[in-house]
């Protein structure tokens, strides 16, 4: 991995949407609700800009059933938990923008 990528996790398992980049550290949250989602759609065209790789882990079968309904499935990548977010984001980075 190379000091210019950026690998962003959010976890959508509760309330709140928990986002983490690596390898900076940066963590912040955001409402588990529509302005929440607005917002990871932001971020997700803030890391394609910056050629950074992009993925959403911890999802409930709720959550992720409303992403499928509203087909965002098909815009984020969606992991199981963290260790796999950033295992598979790693191993695409230089492959192809996530």
């Amino acid at each position: 991995m190379s000091e210019s990528q950026f690998f962003v996790g959010i976890d959508v398992a509760k309330a709140q949407l928990d986002i983490a980049v690596r390898p900076t550290g940066e963590r912040w949250s955001a409402p588990n609700d529509a302005a929440g989602i607005a917002t990871l759609v932001e971020g997700l065209k803030a890391a394609q800009t910056q050629k950074a790789s992009f993925g959403l882990f911890g999802l409930t079968k709720n959550t992720r059933g409303v992403l499928e309904l509203v087909r965002l499935d098909k815009v984020f990548k969606i992991f199981d938990d963290e260790e796999e977010a950033v295992r598979l984001l790693a191993s695409t980075a230089s492959k192809e923008p996530i």
